[in-house]
């Protein structure tokens, strides 16, 4: 799998995949992200999204997923363009962060389209449904709280929450 940017939300997901055993082939134009990466699973590599020929160099015909963690709109719908110019077959999973941006990948054919603010807006509101005592939450009907940890592997002790579905 191919993943662009290494910033925050990229460099979670890499995290993420590394240590669920994936290889992951990850694409930053920041050259200290590059040369620091020292994750599992992951080699980093200097690019651009927006640099057709760049898309030469990748295994592409390996690849199942191509996946942008950059939050720009123009830049992920380039990536889309060069990515069908160059032949790609495979699925496309890109973050948006607008209602807008989210429609426009979908229009273009995007197979997945992440809203990470809009995900992370529904977990809290889970948490807070699951937590507010006296204010009708589960927690209020049942007397008791239930979930994972908070932050999954990093949460503190003792507190929980909804699990997503």
């Amino acid at each position: 799998m191919i993943l662009y940017g290494l910033g925050r939300f990229g460099g979670h997901a890499a995290d993420r995949l590394g240590r669920a055993g994936l290889r992951v082939l990850a694409v930053d134009w920041d050259p200290y992200r590059v040369t620091s990466n020292e994750r599992e699973g992951v080699t980093a590599v200097f690019g651009s999204a927006e640099d057709v020929h760049f898309l030469e160099t990748l295994p592409l015909s390996r690849a199942r997923w191509v996946i942008s963690a950059i939050p720009h709109p123009n830049t992920n719908l380039a990536l889309v363009d060069g990515l069908r110019r160059h032949g790609y077959e495979g699925r496309i999973m890109l973050t948006a962060h607008t209602r807008r941006d989210v429609e426009r990948s979908r229009v273009e054919g995007v197979d997945v389209v992440l809203d990470p603010f809009a995900e992370a807006a529904d977990t809290a509101m889970l948490v807070l449904a699951d937590r507010a005592p006296g204010e009708g939450g589960p927690g209020d009907a049942e007397g008791t709280r239930s979930g994972t940890p908070v932050g999954g592997e990093e949460g503190r002790p003792g507190e929980e929450r909804s699990a997503t579905p």
